[in-house]
C-alpha cells in the first residue's frame, strides 16, 4: 500500500476522491490510500444500512478552498469510506448589492421583454390618439390584440417554434450570443406583458363607455357587460401576483382557468352587442359588422388557441412504479416524446393539470416516464394511488433544460425530484458533455437504482449528495467549482424556486451563463 500523495485531482482539478482504510491490509495503522473512483462512493457501499459521522477538514493548502468530509462506516464491515466535496470560496463581487439586485434580478431577461411590450402599447396609445382617434372600436382592437398574444404565447407549439429557433443556434457561435438566445425560456414576459396591456387598455374602453351611458341610456348594456370583464380581468391579475400564487397555487390555477374562460364568453357578448349597435347606424348585418372587425378575427383565433388543448385531451394507461414512500414513476407505453419536453398530466382535468418533464425510454421506439415526487396534496394522492391512467392534456412542449445543449460543456444542478428533467436530457442527448450536482435526501432509497445509473452514464464523476448523511451543503461555491474545473460555458439550474434564484444570482453576478425555471404562471 503506498501512502497518501495528494493527487491533481485533490488539488483542485475535478473528480471524486475517497479514502479507504483496510486495517487487515495496512502495514501499518493510520496508513491511508487514495483513489478516484468511476462511480461516486455511494454506489460502491450497496444496499447496506450505513451509519455515519461527520468531520470538517480544512485544506490549508490555499485560500480559496476547502473540504467537507464525510465518513460512511459499511454495517457489512467493508471498510470505512469517506467522501471528500470540494468547494471554493465565490470570487468577492464588485460594485454595491443595491445595483446587483438591479442588474441581474429588476432587468432580468423577463422583465425587460415585459418592459418592450408596456413601452409598444404606450406608442401605440399615442400613435392612436394622434392619427385614428379615441374611438370604443379602436381601443377594443388594441385590447383584443393584447390579449390574443398573451394567450398564443402559451400555446405549446409556439413555445417549440421559439425554443426550435433558439437551439438550432450551432455551439460554434460565441458564447455572448448562445448566452444570450438561450434566455428563450423567458417568453413569459411577454404573456404578462400583454395581460397588464389587455387591462390598461380595457380601463380606457371602459371609462370612454360610461362617458356615452350619460348620453345615452343604450350604452348601458354594453357598460355593465364592460365592466364585468374589467373586474375579472382585474381580478385574474391579482391573484396571478408570485406571493399570491405561490401561497394558493391551486386556487389561482382554477380562478385563472374559469375566470378566463368567462370573460372570453363575455367578450362575445360583447362583440355581438356592438356589432349590433354599429349596424343600426350603418344599415349593415350584424354579421357583415363582425366581418369587418379586427376584434372579432382576434377573438376567433384567441378562442381556438384556448380549445386546442382540451381538443387533445386524452386519457391514457400508466405503469405506476413505486421508487419509494416519496416518489413514483409513471411509464407511458403508447406514444414517444422527444427528450426536454414536458407534458400535462392530471387524474380531473377541469379542476388541475400539472406539467412533468418526460424521459424518453432508451432503444425503444415508443415510450416514455415522468417521475412524481411528494411535494402537495396532489401528488401525494397520486404516490398513494398508483394510478393506472392518466389524463393528457395538450401537446408536449420544450422546457428550459433544452438550452444546455447550446453549451459545452455545461453544469447541471439539480435538487430533489428536479433530477426528473435532467433523466429525459442525459437520455436524449447521451454524448452532452456536463458536469453533474444533485443533493437531495436518500437518492437511491427514495429514486432508485436506476436514475442513478442514468446519471452517472451523463457524469461517471456526477456529484451526489446525501442530504441526510452529509447535511446541505453550500450549492453556490460547489456549483462555482464545477464551472471553473470543467472549463463549462454556463450552469443550469432545476430546482426549487428560491434555491434556483439564489443559484441563478449567484452565478450570473459573476458573468457566469446561468439558466433555470421562472415560475410565471
Amino acid at each position: 500500500m503506498v501512502p497518501y500523495e495528494p493527487s491533481a485531482l485533490e488539488q483542485g482539478h475535478g473528480g471524486t476522491l475517497v479514502a479507504q482504510t483496510d486495517h487487515a491490509k495496512s502495514p501499518s495503522p493510520g496508513i491511508t490510500t487514495w483513489r478516484q473512483l468511476e462511480r461516486p462512493a455511494p454506489l460502491h457501499l450497496g444496499h447496506a444500512r450505513l451509519e455515519y459521522c461527520r468531520s470538517f477538514v480544512s485544506n490549508s493548502s490555499s485560500s480559496l478552498q476547502s473540504s467537507s468530509t464525510e465518513k460512511y462506516i459499511d454495517a457489512k464491515g467493508g471498510g470505512d469510506v469517506v467522501k471528500v466535496l470540494d468547494q471554493e470560496t465565490l470570487p468577492v463581487l464588485g460594485g454595491s448589492s443595491l445595483w446587483r439586485q438591479v442588474r441581474w434580478q429588476l432587468l432580468s431577461t423577463y422583465r425587460k421583454i415585459f418592459t418592450v411590450v408596456f413601452v409598444a402599447n404606450t406608442v401605440a396609445a399615442l400613435t392612436l390618439v394622434l392619427t385614428l382617434g379615441t374611438e370604443p372600436e379602436n381601443i377594443l382592437t388594441a385590447v383584443s390584440i393584447n390579449l390574443l398574444l398573451s394567450v398564443m404565447v402559451r400555446n405549446e407549439h409556439f413555445i417549440n417554434v421559439l425554443f426550435a429557433i433558439s437551439v438550432s443556434v450551432p455551439q460554434s457561435f460565441p458564447l455572448w450570443i448562445r448566452k444570450r438566445v438561450a434566455k428563450v425560456y423567458s417568453y413569459g414576459g411577454l404573456h404578462s406583458g400583454c395581460g397588464v396591456g389587455a387591462v390598461v387598455w380595457y380601463i380606457w374602453y371602459c371609462v370612454l363607455i360610461t362617458q356615452r351611458c350619460h348620453a345615452k341610456r343604450s350604452f348601458v348594456p354594453l357598460a355593465a357587460v364592460a365592466w364585468t370583464i374589467l373586474l375579472l380581468l382585474a381580478m385574474i391579475i391579482v391573484f396571478a401576483y408570485p406571493k399570491l400564487r405561490a401561497a394558493r397555487h391551486d386556487h389561482f390555477e382554477m380562478f385563472h382557468r374559469f375566470a378566463g374562460w368567462t370573460v372570453v364568453v363575455l367578450f362575445w357578448a360583447q362583440m355581438v352587442i356592438v356589432a349590433h349597435r354599429a349596424s343600426l347606424t350603418s344599415g349593415r348585418s350584424i354579421g357583415n359588422e363582425l366581418l369587418y372587425s379586427p376584434s372579432f378575427w382576434c377573438l376567433i383565433l384567441l378562442t381556438l388557441c384556448i380549445i386546442y388543448p382540451w381538443a387533445r385531451l386524452r386519457l391514457e394507461r400508466v405503469r405506476s412504479e413505486e421508487l419509494s414512500e416519496h416518489a413514483m414513476r409513471l411509464h407511458f407505453d403508447d406514444r414517444r416524446i422527444d427528450s426536454c419536453m414536458a407534458v400535462r398530466i392530471s387524474d380531473n382535468p377541469p379542476r388541475e393539470t400539472h406539467a412533468f418533464a418526460v424521459i424518453p425510454e432508451p432503444g425503444r421506439e415508443r415510450g416514455f416516464s415522468v417521475i412524481v415526487s411528494r411535494a402537495g396534496d396532489w401528488t401525494s394522492r397520486m404516490i398513494e394511488k398508483k394510478p393506472e391512467t392518466m389524463w393528457v392534456k395538450g401537446a408536449p412542449a420544450w422546457g428550459v433544460i433544452r438550452v444546455a445543449t447550446m453549451f459545452k460543456p455545461v453544469v447541471i444542478v439539480a435538487t430533489g425530484s428536479g433530477i426528473g428533467p435532467c433523466l429525459g436530457l442525459f437520455n436524449g442527448y447521451p454524448s452532452l458533455q456536463c458536469r453533474v450536482l444533485w443533493s437531495t435526501p436518500c437518492p437511491e432509497e427514495k429514486y432508485g437504482r436506476a436514475v442513478i445509473d442514468t446519471v452517472l452514464r451523463a457524469d461517471p464523476n456526477a456529484v451526489i449528495i446525501d442530504t441526510r448523511i452529509q447535511g446541505r451543503q453550500d450549492m453556490s461555491s460547489l456549483t462555482y467549482k464545477l464551472y471553473k474545473d470543467s472549463g463549462a460555458e454556463a450552469v443550469v439550474v432545476i430546482s426549487n424556486p428560491k434555491l434556483t434564484k439564489e443559484l441563478v444570482f449567484e452565478m450570473e453576478s459573476r458573468n457566469i451563463p446561468a439558466y433555470g425555471p421562472i415560475w410565471d404562471s
